[in-house]
Formats: C-alpha cells, sequence, structure tokens
C-alpha cells in the first residue's frame, strides 16, 4: 500500500465531511478506533446519501468488504442496490484494486484515509470526486466496519450520476491519496 502520505485533516475540503471527520475523532477519544455502537446514526441523517456502510469481513489477513447499507447517491454511482455485495463484485476492472486498497489501508491503518480523483461522467463532464473512509470497531482495536463518504461536484455545475463509478473511464490516479493525522 503506497503513495499515501500522512496528511492533516485540513486537507479535506468538503465541510459534510470535515464534519464527519470531526465526529469520528470525538467518538474515538482515546481508544484506537471508535466504537460502531456509539455511532448515533440519527446523527448521518442529512449526509446519508452519500454514504456507505461496509463490513470490514476476516478472510486470513487481507479482509474482505462487504457492503452493509449505502445511500441513494452511492447506488446511482454503482448501478443499484448494492447491500449486501461484496464491494469487490461492485467496481469495474479497471478501478477495483486500487479501490479495494484504500479501505485496506483504513482498516490497516485504523485511521482516516482521503483521496481524490478526477473522473468522467457518461456526458463526459468532469467530475470531482472525494472519498473519506473512517474505520469503526466492535470491540475498539480492531477495524470491523468502514463508513465512507462520498462527494461528487462538477466545476460545470450539473453532471449525470447514474453509474459514475461503474464505468471503464473512472480509472485516473488519485490527486490526493491521505491517511489523516488524528490526535490520541
Amino acid at each position: 500500500m503506497r503513495g499515501y502520505k500522512r496528511r492533516p485533516p485540513d486537507v479535506v475540503r468538503s465541510i459534510r465531511q470535515r464534519w464527519l471527520l470531526a465526529y469520528w475523532t470525538r467518538l474515538r477519544a482515546d481508544r484506537a478506533l471508535p466504537l460502531w455502537s456509539e455511532l448515533d446514526t440519527g446523527q448521518l441523517d442529512s449526509c446519508f446519501d452519500d454514504l456507505t456502510i461496509v463490513d470490514a469481513v476476516p478472510n486470513g489477513g487481507r479482509p474482505l468488504f462487504r457492503i452493509f447499507n449505502h445511500g441513494k447517491n452511492v447506488g446511482a454511482m454503482y448501478a443499484g442496490q448494492c447491500a449486501g455485495k461484496l464491494l469487490a463484485d461492485t467496481l469495474p476492472e479497471a478501478t477495483r484494486a486500487r479501490t479495494l486498497e484504500t479501505y485496506e489501508q483504513a482498516a490497516h491503518t485504523r485511521l482516516p484515509v482521503f483521496t481524490t480523483s478526477g473522473i468522467l461522467d457518461a456526458k463526459e463532464r468532469p467530475v470531482i470526486y472525494e472519498r473519506l473512509l473512517l474505520p469503526f470497531s466492535q470491540s475498539g482495536e480492531e477495524a470491523t466496519r468502514i463508513l465512507g463518504f462520498l462527494e461528487t461536484i462538477s466545476p460545470e455545475g450539473i453532471f449525470e450520476r447514474r453509474e459514475l463509478m461503474t464505468r471503464a473511464h473512472a480509472a485516473s490516479d488519485f490527486a490526493i491519496k491521505a491517511v489523516l493525522q488524528t490526535r490520541l
């Protein structure tokens, strides 16, 4: 898992992602990871459309990631209802390895991971895609669930969200690939 730089939390630009990162940090307190059971899901209502919840399933060293739930915008980007499926099975071949690597990085480091990349929608309009991954635990030690916030914006204003992440052109390199520094 190369290429991840330690960056301060202010690399995150989205107000909603910053709020979610601050909430994660408060929940973590002085533990290695925040407990999923302490998360107030009601606090997430205003941003649920752009969230995905993924379980990290032990698999002999490298976890498998199973989608537990996601919001409607995430479903649109990945061409439908993905809950219950393995994340790997929802991703196009062109982006599978690098996307899974971001989830592995969050699970392994037990720290937030932030990435940005530029992609094109179905009408070839540019879209900036920012992903914030926040690891959680059942016990406070091992990452067992990852909350992802997927932010998309186009400099042209409007863009087509439908199947945005399943098209082969979604394979651009990450502009930012960071593990966020947070205090214990």
